[in-house]
């Protein structure tokens, strides 16, 4: 009886190392590359599927350098949308990158929304070094009227203190 468990569990332990060497076999096994086919949406479908980033729940995905036009061109649109992660370099990039490819072919269904795209990333831009100039004049306004309170409450002081002096020379009269 001793002699029938000992052989099934010889041959479970054979079965179980011939399933492992099999399973690692499986994983040495190169896969062949797969090409993916990318499929360029055209304008209407990039301008009818844009959306801001709160209603995407912030989520954007930046295309690569070799994504199509149109998925690069939506990157750009949503930075310029409200609440978007404005990450206008990138999106300069790539508007400059859709510009050169149609540089020569002024029909390319691409090029007015890239035109479009690129001078709005303009517009953004000087409206973001206005505010940023207007904000540090802002603050070289607010720490020169602190400058001017505190050196008003100084004085304030010095008065105070000397009409304390006079007080008390003359014996409790002002």
């Amino acid at each position: 009886m001793k002699d029938s468990w000992q052989n099934k569990w010889r041959a479970v332990g054979a079965l179980m190392a011939a399933l492992m060497l099999c399973s690692c076999a499986a994983f040495n096994k190169r896969a062949a590359p797969m090409l993916a086919t990318v499929s360029c949406p055209s304008v209407a479908t990039v301008l009818a599927t844009l959306r801001p980033a709160r209603e995407t729940g912030g989520l954007v995905v930046v295309p690569g350098r070799d994504a199509c036009v149109g998925d690069k061109l939506r990157y750009a649109a949503q930075q310029l949308m409200p609440g978007g992660r404005s990450d206008l370099p990138k999106a300069q990039a790539f508007v400059n990158d859709v510009l050169a490819q149609s540089a020569g072919r002024e029909q390319d269904e691409w090029r007015g929304l890239a035109l479009l795209l690129n001078q709005q990333l303009v517009e953004r831009r000087r409206a973001d070094a206005d505010q940023d100039r207007l904000s540090q004049q802002l603050k070289a306004e607010q720490k020169r009227a602190n400058d001017a309170q505190a050196r008003l409450e100084a004085l304030k002081q010095v008065e105070q203190t000397m009409m304390q002096r006079t007080i008390d020379k003359k014996g409790g009269q002002p």
